[in-house]
């Protein structure tokens, strides 16, 4: 059973995958307009001079690195000290790494370029500019050597919510945000900032097995230790789920929710009991209703990490 064997120690491999944002919602859209073989580039229409993009053999738009990142919001730090030479972007908490003359970008996915990074006869690093969009979670649009990205900038700051409409679920902002999300066709996880803490969406049969909430709780005590606590219990909107807590490096509490054909678990490990009791009272704040208005954080229209500042 998928519930009972997990583990908040388990290593996940994240796969940020892109879900297009809606700009109307966006705190912020960061725009940049240019061309290729034109040294001008246009910020939220406010002109600058670059060093001319251009199109390689392979049919690849390299653009100036730090122009570009800097220009749709993140920080370029360039280590030249010693070979390989490397160029970081920065930005809401993600990283990628070129290395100069390597086809390997080191972002969440560790993409292979199409074009190797290079510095040019002006001293100015040139990259494939598909991975910088990637990288900052932008939006492109190409048409006939012309090119338009946008940045669209969710901010977590004075937000009390975070929901996502998707999958229909909220919870009062953690201490810190989120730290991370990754959504699949029909698989959706999110990480708070607080490492010990996430919740999980995935559909009914994902281990072949498509029990209802009192049969899973069921095999749980079938299944359970003196050393288990385990019970059913309903939150504020009626709606009924497995309590879980037990000790494994860790106070481990869990509550399981099951609405259509969905599972929603929610897992946190506390370390004292301060921060047990902390988890216990946000996981009473979750609801199975998506949330709107002005203090809440929608993920389900966000591309990725680097769109949240």
């Amino acid at each position: 059973m998928r519930y009972i064997k997990h583990s908040i120690f388990v290593t996940l491999i994240l796969f940020i995958t892109g879900i297009m944002a809606s700009a109307s919602n966006a705190d912020e859209i960061r725009t940049i307009e240019f061309s290729v073989g034109n040294e001008y580039m246009y910020i939220n229409e406010y002109q600058i001079k670059i060093e001319k993009p251009y199109v390689t053999d392979s049919n690849t738009i390299m653009v100036p690195v730090r122009a570009v990142a800097e220009a749709l919001g993140a920080e370029v730090d360039w280590q030249g000290d010693t070979e390989p030479y490397k160029v970081y972007i920065k930005c809401s908490g993600t990283k990628a790494v070129y290395t100069i003359g390597d086809s390997m970008f080191c972002n969440e996915k560790n993409t292979v370029l199409s074009e190797v990074p290079l510095v040019n006869e002006n001293d100015t690093t040139m990259v494939p500019l598909d991975s910088i969009v990637e990288a900052l979670g932008a939006d492109i649009e190409y048409d006939k050597g012309n090119i338009k990205a946008e940045r669209h900038v969710y901010s977590a700051r004075n937000k009390d919510t975070i929901t996502n409409s998707r999958m229909g679920w909220s919870i009062a902002m953690p201490a810190g945000g989120i730290k991370n999300f990754n959504y699949t066709e029909d698989h959706e996880i999110t990480f708070f900032a607080d490492s010990n803490f996430f919740i999980e969406t995935y559909p009914l049969g994902t281990d072949g097995s498509k029990e209802t909430i009192d049969e899973y709780y069921y095999e749980i005590l079938n299944n359970n230790t003196k050393n288990i606590t385990v019970s059913i219990e309903t939150n504020s909107d009626g709606d009924k789920y497995i309590f879980r807590e037990y000790y494994s490096e860790g106070y481990v509490i869990e509550h399981l929710y099951q609405k259509n054909d969905i599972y929603y678990w929610l897992c946190a490990v506390a370390h004292s009991e301060e921060k047990e009791k902390y988890y216990e009272d946000l996981m009473k704040t979750f609801s199975l209703k998506s949330m709107t208005g002005d203090n809440v954080l929608d993920l389900s229209i966000i591309n990725s990490m680097a769109n949240i500042e």
